[in-house]
């Protein structure tokens, strides 16, 4: 599981669980709390540096329940990270697709492209997935609203969703 930098590592939630911890830290960090809360630390990238005034916003999203067609979610994630609606440093998610996969998708400012991996899970082609799905952005200036409209009117209706499950059902049982 990722946490977020912003997260309260003395959290009892945190510390409870039986886990082996590793802290991605970037190369420049000498001494930080993940180093203190970890089992284990792994030099990473570098990162961005920024004044205190001028930190990230953070947006996230649950997309439970919604399917995307990979041309619209292909357009939407290079509008979202090229900076259409806003300056973004770091933008992942995890999406479903009408074929019943699962994908998660990467980017980060400081390296080139966005990585996508479909995830080892069952595929879901029966309804809508009731699966955790989402997407969380950090940056400046995010439109937050507008990139929440964009993905919601991205998505498949019963009916596509329906048809797509029924077309995928017959090619697999072929």
């Amino acid at each position: 599981m990722e946490l977020g930098f912003y997260l309260d590592l003395r959290s009892p939630l945190l510390t409870s669980f039986p886990c082996h911890r590793v802290a991605v830290v970037p190369p420049e960090t000498e001494s930080s709390p993940w180093q203190n809360f970890a089992d284990e630390t792994v030099t990473g990238n570098s990162v961005l540096s920024f004044e205190s005034e001028q930190f990230p916003q953070i947006w996230n999203t649950s997309l439970t329940g919604q399917v995307f067609d990979p041309p619209s979610l292909e357009t939407i994630w290079m509008e979202i990270t090229s900076g259409a609606y806003g300056q973004v440093q770091r933008a992942k998610g995890l999406f479903e697709l009408p074929d019943g996969a699962l994908i998660q998708m990467d980017f980060v400012d400081a390296l080139p492209g966005s990585e996508y991996r479909e995830l080892n899970v069952p595929r879901w082609l029966e309804g809508r997935p009731n699966r955790f799905s989402g997407m969380e952005v950090v940056g400046w200036n995010l439109e937050e609203s507008t990139i929440k409209q964009i993905l919601l009117d991205s998505c498949l209706s019963d009916h596509a969703l329906s048809q797509y499950q029924s077309y995928y059902k017959e090619t697999i049982a072929s």
